[in-house]
């Protein structure tokens, strides 16, 4: 057989909401999702590729709009050469009604529509088995669905959304007459077996999502195959933690903080910055914000707490509620940390906040 060059990616999850970050970053990376499935094709056209194979949520259901399945189409439309094969996920599964369905698709794309079948395709002496999601639940006991009987010796590859053995694939796994098997879900690149990948989702879509993102470029031939990942996202999440220290003034605090930040590009990346540790009477959380709102998005998590001397606060206040309360928290049973944390927050209701003390 000819060489079968193939560029497999998944987990695109176009429109998604961004929640929990500001709106208008949200907005900046819903476009940028749009733009990464033009970049998807653009590699498919410099490649020269035969097929495109998206393994799954290529877009998120309840955001998607006609809009963007259009831009989605017009994508498609750029290479009428490219043989486009979806295999829907939980995020994106086929309904009828659904955009799959009802939406009138370029003639180079395939989309499954059940559980496992397959087609062919002869211009590329190509056999796809593939499913979709229907619903939220994922389909199972898929092996017995699969024949492998020898079609032309025609190349065989599977695509699929989900875990193989969750979908009941588990034995399709180790079948050497699959040459590739094209997998989605797993927001993280990575190889089950050189044959079996999860290329990852080409952006990273929440600071769970560390790393390197992007699609996987391969090769079929008769013997052989060759898979690289390419590396696609615009932006990288980053946590960061910083310990602080009581006796630091604000201006030395917002130098360590620049200090751990600005090694990892935070003009381009999306950093989440966690602090710990205790802070004294000079903290500003604002005035740290401040000095990252020239990056293009840095978010601060406070864990610290206030420097507390319990023992001073406790003999002054023996005889009232606050000194009831941190006697009553020093002798309760939970780990350092929640009552350092349950103290800070207690003490400032108590002291600050304007309850009677009595």
């Amino acid at each position: 057989m000819e060489t079968l060059t193939f560029v497999h990616c998944a987990d695109l999850h176009l429109g998604t909401a961004f929640k929990g970050i500001d709106p208008k970053i949200g907005r900046e990376r819903r476009k940028e999702l749009m733009l990464s499935l033009a970049a998807i094709v653009d590699i498919c056209q410099r490649q020269q590729a035969d097929v495109l194979f998206i393994a799954g949520d290529l877009w998120q259901q309840e955001y998607v709009t006609r809009p963007l399945v259009e831009f989605i189409s017009d994508q498609f439309r750029r290479i009428p050469q490219v043989q486009v094969v979806i295999a829907p996920g939980d995020a994106d599964s086929y309904w009828q009604g659904s955009y799959y369905s009802a939406f009138s698709w370029p003639n180079n794309v395939h989309i499954f529509s059940g559980p496992l079948t397959s087609v062919y395709f002869s211009r590329l002496n190509l056999r796809v088995h593939g499913l979709a999601w229907t619903g939220t639940q994922a389909p199972t006991d898929q092996a017995e669905r699969l024949d492998l009987a020898d079609h032309k010796q025609a190349a065989q590859i599977l695509i699929a959304h989900g875990d193989p053995e969750q979908l009941g694939l588990q034995s399709a796994l180790e079948d050497e007459r699959l040459a590739y098997i094209a997998l989605g879900h797993n927001h993280s690149h990575s190889k089950l077996a050189p044959a079996v990948v999860y290329p990852g989702s080409p952006e990273p879509l929440s600071f769970s999502e560390e790393g390197r993102h992007g699609i996987v470029l391969g090769k079929v031939g008769s013997m052989t195959l060759h898979t690289e990942f390419i590396p696609l996202a615009r932006r990288q999440c980053i946590n960061l933690s910083l310990e602080l220290g009581p006796d630091k003034a604000m201006a030395a605090i917002i130098e360590q903080v620049m200090q751990i930040v600005r090694p990892f590009e935070p003009e381009t990346n999306m950093i989440s910055l966690t602090l710990t540790g205790q802070h004294g009477d000079s903290w500003s959380l604002a005035a740290v914000e401040e000095a990252l709102n020239d990056f293009w998005y840095c978010r601060v998590q406070d864990n610290t707490t206030p420097d507390i001397d319990a023992n001073a606060l406790l003999a002054e206040h023996r005889d009232n509620l606050v000194g009831q309360f941190i006697a009553a928290l020093d002798s309760c049973e939970q780990p350092p940390e929640v009552k350092k944390r349950a103290l800070s927050y207690g003490l400032d209701a108590l002291l600050t906040r304007g309850v009677r003390i009595w």
